[in-house]
């Protein structure tokens, strides 16, 4: 979305400066303003994506397309998803998110937990695991009465009745 508003931006300050109504010195500030924003915005954004993960909370984005998902089982009552930290740069290693049934057709809260020992030390891997349990929540979303809980407020209850 922000690449397409970008090329359109740049698409229309070229076609109004390649009019003959605008100056030369005005025609190559243009040009040469309008390349380097878009240069500078898609650097940023790959520094992003390389550098910052927890920048990109959109399912759609970055950090749930780049997951390896190696099991996924979801139902109305719960269910879980593991996925492979290779891409992430922990070669072996796993992660996972699940959520139980409460009854009366609530969802428990989303947990999570990773065969990395210590991995609640490592700030990337929490990040890691708060977009798994985002992407989680939003395949879990159902057409039913609870369709309007919000991930916020899913994470306010226990992670199981008992």
């Amino acid at each position: 979305m922000l690449i397409k508003l970008i090329n359109f931006l740049k698409t229309a300050l070229k076609n109004w400066a390649d009019q003959d109504t605008a100056p030369d010195y005005l025609v190559m500030a243009i040009k040469t303003t309008g390349g380097a924003i878009v240069g500078l915005g898609l650097l940023r954004i790959f520094y992003e994506m390389g550098t910052n993960p927890e920048a990109f909370d959109s399912v759609g984005g970055y950090i749930a397309s780049s997951f390896l998902v190696l099991r996924q089982e979801i139902s109305h009552r719960g269910g879980g998803i593991e996925i492979s930290l290779d891409n992430f740069g922990f070669q072996g290693e796993k992660m996972s998110a699940y959520q139980n049934y409460l009854g009366g057709g609530m969802l428990a809260r989303i947990g999570s937990d990773c065969t990395i020992k210590n991995w609640t030390d490592d700030k990337r891997l929490i990040a890691i695991s708060e977009k798994l349990k985002k992407y989680f929540h939003e395949l879990t979303v159902h057409d039913d009465e609870w369709e309007w809980e919000t991930y916020e407020s899913n994470q306010l209850k226990p992670y199981s009745a008992f």
